[in-house]
């Protein structure tokens, strides 16, 4: 850097550069509709645009939950801080600070309920001539809330204390029991159920959308609109969030690894070989007879 400020020629050099930096950085801003989309994001879950702007999603989903439970008139806790939560578990556990695992070591954590995310498995590589068909679900996750009524007021599950007793996944899903169907729906699939139905009205209007520039806001509505209703799971396995709900998100993704296995082994659907099963869709070789 010291050596563009010999000349003056050096110097126009960098601030050129300097330019065209910022040029690129506003150009790659317009080309992905960054300002408007989190805007658009911002308005739908009530938080800072600053936030949006850093990509904060635990943020964003907080917030939007936080602003659904009060109007409901819920009493929400305070966000547990992770300190508090080692404290928590040493205390349940029967440890004092000498006796505390060491925190630096690697592996699982003791006393912590691991499960399964979404099921993968390896595509089988191959030159397929006949048929390969994509079956995709349409927002997998949020239709499982929805059609499940999961939410942290509907479902049944273990408390802090006993999660961290228990060993496996098997049992954490065990004692996570699915309301039935004469329980009230929840807050979450409310929130969700809301978010596809507003989609579905700003889709069924590009439809009938001449003018570019209001095609352009709509479309950019609509993708604010899925982004926030796909990422509303997040919150419950992340351990961070304050919606956090380890039996929640085990409950979900294994609903999702249910629905797609299903789809595979359906009857009447003639299917020789599963190429591929991603997180929320398969995609399938059929033969042609």
């Amino acid at each position: 850097m010291v050596h563009f400020y010999d000349s003056a020629k050096n110097l126009a050099e960098l601030a050129q550069h300097t330019l065209n930096s910022a040029l690129c950085v506003a150009r790659l801003a317009q080309s992905l509709q960054i300002l408007p989309l989190s805007r658009q994001l911002t308005n739908l879950a009530g938080n800072l645009w600053n936030s949006s702007l850093q990509n904060k999603r635990a943020e964003r989903n907080e917030m939007l939950l936080l602003h659904e439970f009060h109007k409901k008139k819920f009493v929400l806790p305070d966000k547990e801080n992770n300190f508090a939560k080692k404290r928590q578990q040493r205390d349940s556990a029967g440890l004092d600070d000498a006796d505390e695992p060491d925190q630096g070591t690697t592996g699982p954590r003791r006393g912590k309920a691991q499960y399964s995310g979404g099921l993968v498995l390896e595509p089988k590589a191959g030159l397929y001539d006949d048929f390969v068909i994509m079956l995709d679900f349409n927002s997998l996750y949020p239709s499982i809330i929805q059609e499940h009524n999961i939410c942290f007021t509907t479902v049944e599950r273990p408390n802090e204390n006993d999660i961290a007793k228990i060993a496996n996944e098997a049992e954490l899903l065990a004692q996570t029991q699915l309301p039935d169907g004469t329980t009230e729906e929840g807050t979450l699939p409310q929130v969700l159920r809301r978010l596809v139905e507003s989609r579905k009205t700003v889709k069924m209007a590009m439809k009938s959308e001449r003018d570019p520039k209001k095609l352009q806001m709509l479309e950019i509505r609509q993708k604010a609109i899925k982004l926030t209703a796909n990422s509303m799971y997040g919150c419950l396995g992340f351990s961070n969030s304050r919606f956090y709900a380890k039996p929640l998100a085990a409950l979900i993704t294994a609903k999702g690894r249910e629905a797609l296995q299903t789809t595979i082994a359906a009857p009447g659907l003639v299917v020789f070989s599963s190429l591929l099963i991603a997180v929320c869709c398969c995609y399938c070789y059929c033969c042609c007879c």
